[in-house]
């Protein structure tokens, strides 16, 4: 059953992370690592805040998303083999964090970036969301 959960957990990382890239994709105008091969984002974009979430804020929360399933894959399978607690806690806190490090990180001009509220909010209610939809067993498995 586990196994199961994991296929579906590593379909729907896999779902998020082709959906974020191809919403951010078609919707940049300028995208540095597509320089290289040519493709630049063709549909433009609307002046409306929920037009300017779906296209900056929600590829970030759906990479987030991927980001965190991914990870809860890889730490109960790193418990399940080594029997190590912390290790996988550790592990699975600092991908919680990490997002909201690198967009203080932005407004601290530590890293290249634009600092966005929303992207904070984006990444706390799509954290939220995660944890109330997989309460059976995400975060909680790394705690059995």
């Amino acid at each position: 059953m586990c196994e199961k959960r994991f296929v579906v957990d590593g379909l729907c990382a896999l779902a998020c992370l082709i959906i974020g890239l191809a919403i951010y994709c078609v919707s940049r105008s300028h995208i540095l690592f597509m320089d290289w091969i040519g493709i630049q984002g063709t549909v433009p974009v609307l002046n409306g805040a929920i037009s300017k979430w779906f296209v900056y804020c929600l590829p970030d929360g759906l990479w987030y998303i991927a980001l965190l399933l991914l990870m809860n894959i890889l730490c109960t399978k790193y418990k399940d083999i080594s029997g190590h607690q912390m290790v996988p806690i550790i592990m699975m806190l600092l991908a919680v964090i990490l997002p909201f490090f690198l967009e203080f990180a932005q407004k601290k001009n530590i890293i290249s970036g634009t600092y966005d509220i929303l992207d904070i909010l984006t990444y706390l209610i799509t954290f939220l969301l995660l944890l109330i939809c997989k309460r059976n067993y995400f975060l909680l498995a790394l705690f059995k």
